[in-house]
């Protein structure tokens, strides 16, 4: 006999069931395990599932099991992850400026474009300007590109805006450079955002390794060479993976609790 679809509220019950469940769990839940414990149909919770993830509300991990998507974890960072992000990451923020001269900056994606909440300011007169409280578009900015990269966000299906002479507004193009930032662990800008601005930008990952925000360095392309991108670079994954083992530890701390 064929399963009969469920329709209106019975439809909206059944998703916001399999929704909760994988977000009041403490770690990702097969396919399997959704059907028992929710008593759903294979094919019910198939396309439910489905639409779900679609809508980047679940993602599935590298096993194929389900767990909170990109919206949810942009939702949940602004109910109050940003400051808990942001107060995590200040001291490697503030080393980094340190070492480098140049103004370190902490970004996430929003929904539309990337949104950066902090910045430990340049030592130099002349240096990359407050970006705190801007938000800046995804595919000609450093943590943009790493955002798309990492699949924490997804290109907005719209004509690529030319901002300097060096945007790329190609999707071809832009997809090379990611496979670049993917390969090298790190995306950058050089004139693309704004002339003569060059910035380079590591992803910050929390315990289940999804990316959650960006930690960039900027300044003048007189100051940032090529060959000292490669540089800021290794050092802020150096200073950043410090972070990511004491953000993981204790979520699986508090995941155990």
């Amino acid at each position: 006999m064929n399963e009969q679809r469920p329709t209106g509220t019975q439809a909206i019950d059944r998703a916001a069931a399999l929704l909760v469940k994988i977000l009041d769990s403490p770690t990702s839940l097969t396919f399997t395990q959704l059907m028992n414990e929710t008593g759903l149909a294979k094919g019910t919770a198939s396309r439910i599932l489905g639409a779900l993830e679609r809508n980047e509300l679940i993602q599935r991990t590298a096993d194929g099991a389900f767990e909170a998507g990109a919206v949810v974890n942009r939702f949940a960072l602004k109910g109050g992850g940003n400051m808990a992000v942001s107060t995590a990451l200040q001291p490697a923020m503030e080393a980094i400026s340190e070492k480098t001269g140049e103004a370190v900056s902490l970004a996430v994606a929003g929904f539309d474009a990337v949104e950066n909440i902090a910045q430990v300011q340049s030592t130099f007169l002349i240096g990359s300007r407050d970006w705190v409280g801007e938000n800046v578009p995804f595919h000609c900015s450093a943590s943009g590109k790493v955002f798309l990269a990492y699949g924490a966000q997804v290109l907005p299906d719209k004509k690529l805006e030319k901002i300097t002479l060096k945007t790329i507004t190609s999707r071809a193009d832009l997809a090379r450079e990611l496979e670049t930032v993917r390969a090298r662990g790190y995306g950058s800008s050089n004139g693309e955002l704004e002339e003569g601005l060059v910035a380079v930008s590591v992803p910050v990952f929390d315990a289940n390794q999804n990316v959650i925000a960006t930690v960039s360095v900027s300044g003048p392309n007189s100051r940032i060479t090529p060959e000292r991108i490669k540089l800021f670079a290794n050092l802020l994954k150096q200073e950043v993976s410090k972070v990511k083992v004491n953000l993981g530890a204790r979520n699986k701390k508090e995941g155990a609790a």
